[in-house]
């Protein structure tokens, strides 16, 4: 049985934790319709992918650590592409209010997902603690879609927030810090043993989720995804396995 006790707050992964899609098919979909906006710069899709993927893994660096992770990739992209930072970030917020949604009807929500944060709220604070590589409008725009929004989340990670992205524990410091939270008080749960399971160092407790769902391939690397390093857990099972005993836990305490 998973030990809860002391524990206050409990960090989500959301991506193939909470909501369950193909990484590579939804980039497909995303940077097909986001090229429309920068067709004019560079007609082509290819070209501009790589563009773009190069301009987003910049977010997972540390450095230049004062800037928000949205403006990493505005300087980059700024860069590569030939457009304003200005200009970017107004393009690409026009394109999560209009054209997003189109790309995220391949998400569904984990089946346990909507019982298990709904109950989780009733004891615990929530953080919704993906990686912060999109803007805010566009997390909850996800959230929404997968049917993750029936839950109040006292903060979720985004790019226009945070200063440091997965697997850096600094991410899990700029969080602590935020939600004024010890991180003996928190539990992560998350599906990746690189991205996720980092938070322990900090003394966070982790549950690396396995699941019988065909996991995917992440399109975004990091450092330590190529370095092919790990982190110790302090549980792991399936997101079931982990609703049942935060169920058993909170009924007999």
């Amino acid at each position: 049985m998973i030990d809860f006790s002391d524990i206050t707050t409990l960090l989500f992964d959301i991506d193939n934790t909470l909501l369950l899609f193909d990484d590579q098919e939804f980039m497909r979909i995303y940077v097909k319709l986001i090229h429309r906006y920068f067709e004019e710069e560079e007609p082509n899709l290819l070209k501009f992918m790589e563009l773009f993927l190069a301009s987003t893994n910049k977010m997972t660096e540390k450095k230049p650590h004062k800037l928000d992770n949205l403006t990493k990739f505005a300087v980059d992209f700024e860069s590569r592409i030939g457009v304003s930072q200005s200009k970017i970030v107004e393009r690409f917020r026009l394109f999560y209010q209009t054209d997003f949604e189109q790309a995220c009807h391949i998400i569904n929500p984990h089946p346990i997902a909507k019982n298990l944060l709904t109950l989780a709220q009733k004891h615990f604070l929530l953080v919704a603690a993906t990686n912060p590589l999109f803007p805010a409008i566009a997390n909850e725009k996800r959230l929404n879609v997968g049917g993750l929004d029936i839950v109040t989340w006292h903060e979720i990670t985004s790019a226009d927030d945070y200063h440091f992205a997965k697997p850096h524990v600094e991410f899990f410091e700029e969080i602590l810090k935020r939600i004024n939270r010890e991180s003996s008080e928190c539990f992560m749960v998350g599906d990746d043993p690189i991205n996720d399971m980092v938070a322990g160092k900090l003394g966070i407790k982790t549950f690396l989720v396995k699941s019988d769902i065909r996991a995917f391939a992440s399109i975004i690397k990091t450092h330590s995804d190529f370095e092919n390093i790990d982190f110790p857990f302090d549980y792991t099972g399936t997101l079931e396995d982990f609703y049942k005993s935060m169920k058993q836990f909170i009924t007999t305490k």
